[in-house]
């Protein structure tokens, strides 16, 4: 085992301290308005100014990622075909209806018809679809077609 001396272990001694120090408490946040009334979170507290003292939370968000995707998504796509008890839809709603139908059985046959369907990821470049991808993009494809077409 290695041996330290003096100053040596003093500090790693006071290393090991400091680290488990800031494992153990969390940092101070302070919140305050600032002079133009927005709201300010900052780990020191401003000079001249009444700060509060906040508790930080760590955890998990509200809401997943995958759920709010699933919500943009719903808000963004037309609306679903209406039931036989609701009123008879406009012919506007008809025609984005007949868009969307259109939409999506030409979105399932590109996928279907081709082996290696490319995309722009987020990043804004082309990339090929992988298997899962693939499947996923048919499965949402096919959903939307048996909902907006009739």
């Amino acid at each position: 085992m290695l041996e330290l001396k003096g100053s040596a272990r003093f500090v790693l001694w006071l290393t090991v301290a400091q680290c488990l120090s800031h494992a153990v408490h969390a940092e101070a946040v302070y919140q305050w308005k600032d002079k133009d009334g927005q709201t300010v979170f900052s780990q020191r507290p401003p000079e001249n100014t009444k700060a509060t003292r906040v508790q930080a939370h760590a955890g998990k968000p509200a809401v997943d990622s995958n759920q709010r995707l699933a919500d943009q998504r719903k808000q963004l796509s037309p609306s679903a075909p209406a039931s036989k008890a609701e009123k008879p839809l406009t012919p506007e709603e008809q025609a984005k209806l007949k868009d969307a139908c259109a939409q999506a059985k030409n979105a399932l046959k590109l996928l279907q018809e081709n082996n290696r369907p490319r995309y722009i990821d987020s990043n804004g470049q082309l990339d090929v679809m992988t298997a899962a991808l693939k499947a996923e993009r048919i499965a949402d494809a096919t959903r939307k077609a048996n909902d907006y077409c009739r």
